[in-house]
């Protein structure tokens, strides 16, 4: 496992391993599952989803985590 020393270095990872990651949103919305393609310093994300290209701000995400 790499090291990880910031917590962007975490996403880093996950995008340049090409891995799917499940984005769980605050509130009642239904998680997003799909490979990440962006972010940036405001945890703004693009996934890649099964029914397309979705841009995730950054204030609504609670969590992002590998699907193994």
């Amino acid at each position: 496992m790499p090291t990880i020393e910031r917590p962007l270095d975490f996403l880093n990872d996950l995008k340049v391993q090409n891995k799917r990651v499940l984005v769980e949103i605050k509130g009642d919305r239904k998680p997003v599952e799909g490979k990440l393609w962006a972010f940036d310093i405001h945890i703004n994300l693009v996934i890649e989803t099964d029914k397309g290209m979705k841009f995730i701000k950054g204030d609504v995400i609670e969590t992002v985590s590998p699907i193994k």
